[in-house]
């Protein structure tokens, strides 16, 4: 990480150690106009060194926060430069400062305040910055991926002109999509958590064997009564058709258009409660399979939290998709390209939450 320090030159003998320190941990460290080369101006060669930095090291203390001081123009200039100072500003405050004389750009995050050795706490803090920046690149990354095996189904599925309740379009799409997600989160699993086979081919196995045993829970669900409440409006539908018969006779078009609505609306009732029911059934599954593949190989991941979270999410979208996929007396809801993007963000967050999870706690599971 390429880190920047602004201090005051009154707090040179702490500013030192922190840079011997960062620099010994890998890190490439700008402390001041030593590490300038001659020749240019001073404020330009500044603002273009604190551009190429990840980090800034703020040392508070009334002698960087007085008036005129120039460590106020560098943290200006990151101002300026990073729309907010989240992961980008470190405070520290290495000597008692009135909180009003603190800028506000700095006051914007969170002020360490050593309560020991302020190098090592310092150090430390720069570590878990690292580490959070790290894992939120590597959730990118495992989204990016995640997006791509979703997409690679959905175009399979629009090619062939199906829904996924019809013509058992779940069935043939689910060894594709289960080996391009298994393969994602297997590999997530082997690069950013253990490297060794077996770790990338459990999850592999187990999210395959789930997508393709789900074909049969989802195509109950959808297609067939399985629970009162939709046996009930079944047999709704069987009385709305008994009495039709018994008024067949007396009946004029205009109760006849009446009973026809009915029963429309009746079964488009019912298919929306199937949608609905069989994609909290499946978003569960999926999910709570996914990451159940990977604790069995990490431990880290045994989390009731993080199993309610995903549970939670994988339902609520799922259910959504496959909402958006109902197609009830021939009139679509949602076309198949927006149920589809919806499902490509569901796997995209999926390995994206697994991938941040992986990168959080990679030095606990080595460990």
């Amino acid at each position: 990480m390429h880190i920047f320090i602004t201090y005051a030159k009154e707090q040179r003998s702490i500013a030192e150690p922190i840079a011997f320190s960062l620099r010994a941990r890998g890190h490439d460290v700008f402390l001041d106009r030593d590490d300038l080369p001659p020749g240019r101006s001073f404020g330009e060669q500044i603002q273009a060194a604190l551009q190429k930095c990840d980090l800034l090291v703020f040392l508070i203390s009334p002698d960087s926060v007085a008036p005129g001081r120039f460590t106020l123009t560098e943290l200006e200039f990151a101002r300026q430069h990073w729309r907010t100072a989240n992961n980008r500003l470190l405070p520290v405050m290495v000597a008692p400062t009135p909180m009003a004389d603190v800028p506000a750009f700095a006051r914007a995050v969170t002020i360490l305040e050593p309560k020991g050795d302020v190098v090592a706490e310092t150090a430390a803090a720069v570590d878990e910055l690292r580490s959070l920046d790290h894992a939120l690149k590597i959730a990118a990354l495992m989204a990016c991926f995640g997006a791509l095996s979703g997409l690679a189904g959905m175009l399979t599925l629009d090619e062939r002109g199906l829904s996924l309740v019809q013509d058992n379009a779940f069935l043939k799409l689910a060894p594709g999509v289960g080996a391009a997600f298994g393969a994602v989160i297997g590999g997530g699993a082997y690069w950013w958590g253990l490297r060794r086979w077996w770790v990338a081919a459990v999850p592999f196995a187990v999210v395959l064997v789930m997508w393709l045993g789900l074909h049969s829970l989802f195509t109950s669900y959808t297609h067939k009564d399985t629970d009162l409440v939709s046996s009930d409006l079944t047999i709704v539908l069987g009385k709305i058709t008994a009495l039709e018969d018994k008024l067949a006779g007396v009946a004029t078009a205009e109760t006849t258009k009446a009973f026809e609505e009915l029963t429309r609306q009746v079964r488009v009732l019912q298919a929306r409660y199937r949608h609905f029911t069989s994609g909290l059934l499946l978003g569960v599954l999926t999910s709570v399979g996914t990451i159940a593949g990977v604790s069995i190989v990490l431990p880290a991941f045994r989390s009731l939290f993080r199993w309610l979270l995903i549970a939670v999410f994988g339902s609520s979208l799922i259910a959504t998709t496959n909402l958006m996929f109902l197609t009830a007396e021939g009139e679509k809801t949602f076309t198949q390209v927006q149920a589809g993007l919806l499902f490509v963000v569901f796997e995209a967050a999926l390995a994206g939450l697994i991938g941040y999870w992986l990168a959080r706690g990679r030095r606990t599971m080595q460990g």
